[in-house]
């Protein structure tokens, strides 16, 4: 009986620390996104800062935000935009035959790259499809089931980097990515 109690109480106390302390939406990005209905389903710190999990019924988003200065922000952006092109890159077939000596991803679902400055501040977006479980590189309509819109943007006086990952249904986006790149700032 007494194992009960405390099983329960250990889920309740899971459930309520899962999302306090989590990211302010409205101070974050925009209002937008906050009337998406996302609810937060985890926050966690992380070495760098905060990471949080947000759901609405069709669409997920991730947030992240880290201390970082303007040359080590860049860096990470960049290098995470290269390893996702690279999921796109044509490369030598590991069974190279007579109809082809390559594979690749036809150019239509390779990402959209975007990019915004305002004064110190910066914006560099990618748009993507992903598919049912929020991966990249899917080579095929039927593979693809969401948009997602990744986003870094570097606030330089507050020294801070947030990466915003939006995924919603391609069929029925709820948001796009011009909403996302015409509405977020650091002004808050």
């Amino acid at each position: 009986m007494h194992y009960r109690f405390l099983f329960f109480g250990l889920v309740y106390v899971f459930i309520y620390s899962t999302c306090k302390g989590n990211i302010d939406l409205d101070k974050l990005c925009m209002k937008k996104l906050s009337d998406k209905n996302l609810k937060c389903i985890k926050s966690e710190k992380t070495e760098k800062g905060e990471r949080s999990v947000f759901k609405s019924e069709k669409d997920y988003m991730t947030v992240e935000v880290r201390k970082s200065d303007d040359s080590a922000a860049k860096e990470f952006q960049q290098n995470k935009f290269f390893l996702i092109e690279s999921l796109f890159k044509e490369q030598a077939s590991p069974y190279p035959g007579k109809l082809s000596y390559k594979i690749g991803c036809p150019k239509e679902f390779f990402p959209e790259k975007f990019e915004k400055a305002y004064k110190n501040d910066w914006i560099r977006a990618m748009k993507l499809k992903a598919n049912t479980r929020y991966v990249y590189g899917g080579c095929t309509e039927e593979s693809n089931y969401y948009y997602s819109y990744l986003l870094y943007y570097y606030c330089a006086q507050q020294q801070r980097l947030i990466e915003l990952n939006y995924y919603t249904p391609i069929k029925q986006p709820s948001l796009d990515m011009d909403e996302l790149l015409n509405n977020c700032s650091c002004d808050h």
